[in-house]
């Protein structure tokens, strides 16, 4: 099989480039094929997968979530399979594919995995693989991706989102899911095709990546004390039982802000509300553990 390994060299505060010497030699070691490409700025990927989908059926991304959401961008309904050597800050589109976290560990996937279908979303015009959202989670992003330069992992979410949580004010939001509508101040929504974001919390406990659905999480006008007593429950998903979080599911949701809000996505700012959200069943071939 034809397969470019693009490698992100600042994923994970620069792990990437400290890791990938030893993961070449691995893979050179085993007599493994592959052509190598790696990115210099915002954009590059999606690039580089664009160019080499109609080049190669395997694609290999040695990166982080972001590194992944810019590949999909360039490969989603294409002939090209998916596969993810975890070396970011978050990895939690990982964690949703059963792959292990440690980059060595991880490339065995390339010689004992098996292809898989699984779903894509897409807001307004990006696509995305792990959760969207918006209101405090995209805050929070936005402060991950420009602070905390040499602190990677949940580490660097936990802090992104205490500093936050300071100035954060809940927003009045519109939500419609199908033929259901909710108004109120709420403190985020979440659209999760996976299960898990920043850096482990479980946001969407029962998503699943190929049944064609998107689960929604709408946390309500909470308030910054109930925040901090609740967050250790968002890493094993029991916070959905909290009377002020309603969970959903839908294959289109639109959601309008009556103050300006930024859009995430895989961990990725990519614009404001408001924000349509559209399930694409089957739309992508990943690389998963047998």
């Amino acid at each position: 099989m034809r397969t470019a390994i693009i490698v992100n060299p600042a994923a994970g505060r620069n792990r990437s480039a400290k890791l990938w010497p030893d993961l070449a030699k691995i893979l050179q070691n085993r007599a493994y094929s592959f052509e190598s490409y790696f990115t210099a700025g915002q954009g590059d990927a999606t690039r580089l997968a664009e160019d080499l989908s109609g080049r190669v059926e395997r694609i290999v991304v040695v990166g982080g979530d972001g590194t992944v959401h810019e590949v999909v961008q360039g490969i989603v309904e294409r002939k090209v399979e998916l596969a993810v050597i975890p070396t970011g800050t978050g990895n939690d589109f990982v964690r949703s594919l059963g792959i292990a976290k440690d980059p060595v560990k991880a490339l065995d996937l390339l010689f004992q995995g098996r292809a898989k279908k699984i779903d894509v979303g897409r807001v307004n015009n990006r696509y995305f693989v792990n959760v969207a959202g918006l209101g405090f989670d995209a805050a929070v992003v936005h402060a991950v991706n420009t602070s905390y330069k040499y602190i990677s992992g949940t580490a660097t979410y936990l802090l992104a989102l205490l500093k936050t949580l300071i100035t954060y004010q809940n927003a009045n939001l519109k939500v419609r899911v199908g033929d259901k509508t909710l108004n109120s101040s709420s403190l985020l929504v979440a659209v999760g095709n996976g299960s898990w974001y920043g850096g482990g919390m479980k946001i969407v406990p029962d998503a699943i990546l190929d049944d064609g659905q998107l689960d929604i999480c709408i946390v309500g006008n909470i308030t910054k004390p109930e925040i901090l007593w609740s967050l250790p429950k968002i890493f094993n998903g029991s916070h959905v039982t909290h009377p002020k979080v309603t969970m959903l599911k839908g294959q289109e949701i639109n959601i309008e802000a009556e103050t300006p809000m930024v859009i995430q996505a895989d961990g990725e700012i990519i614009g404001h509300a408001p924000a349509r959200i559209r399930v694409l069943p089957q739309a992508l071939t990943v690389l998963v553990p047998n």
